[in-house]
Parts: structure tokens; sequence; C-alpha cells
């Protein structure tokens, strides 16, 4: 499925600057779309006329000038002025869904997937992982205990980091 689609069924805003983070990167977030991808967004979007619509239209126009296409994705972005925090965010959030979606049962695997995901994006404060440690790591780590733990406890992170998100979409 389309990941801008995926993003929005998740409940969040697709802002021209969430666009842009998908397609050209920004911070931990490597790029994760290709225009073909956002083309097919954006027609979707024009089933209903919106106060985005003359700009997509424009856009999508121009989808054979890679230059000027860029060009007119970082000018809405800009004029957007959406929070690129709330952005990244919103692109972490759904690779952890993702993440879990797809995760190995196998203890290990699962544990290992967990432990990339979190270092993939620079092992953020706050982040519901734990690593493994000179003190775990042959004791209780890798046990399906502390997977489970640790599966159940990045789940409910996500739920609620959704939430937060959400709440400042709403306020802005």
């Amino acid at each position: 499925m389309n990941k801008l689609l995926e993003i929005k069924k998740m409940g969040f805003k697709v802002t021209w600057r969430l666009i842009s983070i998908g397609l050209y990167g920004l911070s931990y977030i490597e790029p994760q779309l290709a225009k073909e991808d956002v083309f097919f967004f954006l027609d979707g979007l024009l089933v209903n006329e919106s106060n985005e619509t003359d700009r997509i239209i424009s856009l999508i126009c121009e989808r054979e000038d890679d230059i000027k296409t860029d060009k007119m994705i970082r000018h809405y972005e800009e004029i957007e002025n959406a929070n690129p925090l709330l952005e990244l965010r919103k692109w972490r959030a759904y690779l952890l869904k993702k993440t879990l979606e797809y995760i190995n049962d196998d203890t290990l695997q699962g544990l290992l997937e967990l432990t990339e995901f979190w270092v993939s994006i620079g092992m953020p404060e706050g982040s519901p992982h734990e690593y493994p440690n000179a003190d775990n790591v042959t004791s209780s780590y890798f046990t399906k205990e502390n997977y489970l733990r640790l599966k159940n406890r990045n789940e409910n992170w996500l739920c609620s980091e959704m939430r937060s998100i959400m709440q400042l979409d709403k306020a802005t």
C-alpha cells in the first residue's frame, strides 16, 4: 500500500513537509518515497476539492520535470510551515508500526529487529526500547519473556505516540 495513504489511515495529517521528508529524507529518516508514490497519493486527493487542489494540479502538471516538481514541493513545504519535528515523529511512528507488523516471532530475530529500528533512528531519549548490556546480555535479555515484554512496550509506546501526534495535528 502507498505509504502516504497508510500514514493518513493512522490518523495523521499528510503535509507538504511530511511528503518532502519522505522524498528527500531528513535527520534520521532516510528517503521513503518515490515521486510516483507522491503523485498516486495526490491524484487520490483530487476526488474532493480542498484548499490544496490548485497546488496539487499545478504539481501534477509538472510531473515529468523533476527539477520543477522538487522546487514546487520545497516551496509548498516552506509556505505551509509545518513543524519538522512533528513530521519526523509521524515518519518514526509509521516506521515503528511497520516494524511491529512484520516483526519476526523468533526471539533473537525479533529483538534484533527492534534494536536495529531504534539504532537506525539514533536511539532517541525516551524510546521504549532497552538495549543489551554486560549485565543482562547473558542472563535475561535474549529470553522469550523479555522479547514479548519489549514488543508490548513498543506497541504501547506507539499507541501513545500516535495519540500525541493526532492531538498536535488537531491543534494546527
